[in-house]
């Protein structure tokens, strides 16, 4: 299932995790030594990822870790009560709080520690991917000693813990755009990080639309009124000209998926209208001035209800000129074939090798998309920020705590870290690249040589982190 970043009708989803997650009433959750949950060699199945990747031959033949790089992260807080993570994460900003405002935590701990609990740990198992601790105990991230930044957005329904300040009447939704806004204008000024990664995304099909119409230079809030006021069923959306398209088949195709979508259509012909909103054009230009940074940008894909299209966030750079897509980077996740197949009849995971997409890159974004095996990922997670379903439990290894999470969530990570090897390489042997020129070289040596390789539904094909570090 996806994960509901917020319930309103913008479409906002974190990830799409693909456990199901449930509510507090379940008690802590169950803590079990990894070793009862493996048919095989665990000490191989809790590094599969790795090895899909190439991320264990990479770090033994060049000797790299990401050490002296900052990755930020976009979205949510990160627990470093884990000891995994103590050393990772560097500092942690609140964006939500107050409007135009950012509030450091303690040191590199979240701002108003105790008002986060279960539920809450998307946040820490990402980093965990990225920089968990290489220090022999427990399981180690891709670039584990690589540092972290972490901007907290609320994107996990934190929000409605707090007591928010300056924001007036602003919906959850303006008020998510604005905080994602100031956090990247933060990550420009410092000029301290070039690898940003956002596990989150917005539902809705991609498309260009025109640049005119009475929506044009609304906020968000005014654009969902005068819809909700003017609109009784998805057709009016055109036939009241509230939203222009390049052609009339893009048109027609979009109001076909629009009739076709579960629940409420209007929710998601309220994503691409946000292309018209005052808050959208102030975050694509703050994009834009850190990708003139040489910023990197890595986006999950999250559509897992129309087809073959890209999602809005993914597609961003087909959808303007400002944005440029040699310094973005759009993930899909790829699950195994028989995952149906993976637990046998005493509950032991026997996974098998990817292939199958959970969604597409979609063509608008295929360009500048790669693929990662985006399942149970095993990463860190602390038994209070755990997500408990009553079936997944936390696994136990030399004393530390780790969740394994299925998800378009869990790709975006194994980019953001393999890019840090690559600069810590760039850095160490003064090779002299770019962030832009590195980003152009992992997606180039992304492995296509797999069975069913499709360029629409995987991209420029498997993230490959031998690959990217040996064409360097």
């Amino acid at each position: 299932m996806l994960h509901k970043l917020k319930t309103t009708g913008l479409g906002l989803v974190a990830g799409g995790l693909l456990v199901s997650v449930s509510g507090c009433a379940l008690g802590p959750p169950e803590i079990v030594p990894l070793s009862d949950l493996f048919a095989d060699d665990p000490e191989d199945e809790r590094l599969r990822y790795f090895q899909e990747i190439r991320a264990t031959e990479a770090l033994r033949e060049h000797g790299v870790t990401g050490e002296g790089v900052l990755v930020t992260i976009m979205g949510e807080a990160v627990d470093v009560s884990h000891p995994d993570l103590q050393k990772r994460v560097v500092s942690q900003y609140n964006a939500f709080v107050e409007k135009d405002g950012l509030i450091k935590g303690d040191g590199n701990r979240l701002y108003r520690d105790e008002l986060y609990g279960r539920d809450d740990g998307h946040g820490t198992h990402i980093a965990g991917t990225i920089a968990a601790e290489c220090d022999g105990i427990g399981l180690q991230g891709v670039a584990c000693g690589a540092q972290l930044t972490v901007y907290d957005l609320g994107a996990y329904d934190s929000t409605d813990k707090f007591e928010l300040r300056g924001w007036g009447d602003d919906s959850m939704e303006s008020q998510f755009v604005q905080a994602f806004e100031t956090s990247i204008k933060d990550v420009t000024r410092r000029q301290e990080s070039h690898i940003t990664t956002g596990s989150f995304n917005i539902e809705t099909p991609a498309y260009r639309v025109v640049d005119e119409g009475p929506l044009v230079g609304l906020s968000i809030d005014e654009i969902v009124l005068l819809v909700e006021k003017n609109l009784r069923k998805v057709d009016d959306l055109f036939a009241k000209d509230f939203v222009s398209f390049e052609s009339e088949e893009e048109e027609a195709e979009a109001l076909g998926l629009l009739k076709a979508a579960g629940g409420d259509p209007k929710e998601y012909a309220l994503g691409f209208l946000l292309q018209y909103s005052t808050e959208w054009e102030n975050l694509v230009q703050a994009l834009a001035d850190y990708q003139a940074q040489d910023g990197l940008y890595i986006v999950t894909e999250s559509n897992a209800v129309f087809g073959d299209k890209s999602s809005l966030l993914n597609a961003l750079p087909s959808l303007d000129v400002r944005i440029d897509s040699d310094l973005w980077i759009t993930v899909s996740m790829v699950m195994p074939e028989d995952i149906e197949n993976a637990v046998d009849d005493e509950g032991k995971v026997t996974v098998g090798k990817y292939i199958s997409p959970i969604n597409p890159c979609g063509e608008m974004a295929a360009e500048y998309c790669i693929v990662t095996p985006s399942y149970f990922v095993l990463s860190t997670m602390t038994e209070r920020m755990a997500f408990w379903d009553g079936v997944t439990p936390l696994f136990e290894v030399d004393g530390r705590l780790y969740q394994p999470l299925d998800g378009h969530s869990m790709g975006a990570p194994m980019v953001a870290a393999a890019l840090a090897l690559m600069q810590e390489r760039n850095m160490r042997d003064a090779l002299g690249y770019s962030m832009k020129e590195m980003a152009m070289i992992l997606k180039k040596n992304a492995n296509r040589e797999f069975p069913g390789y499709d360029p629409i539904k995987h991209g420029r094909g498997m993230l490959d982190v031998k690959a990217a570090l040996d064409a360097m």
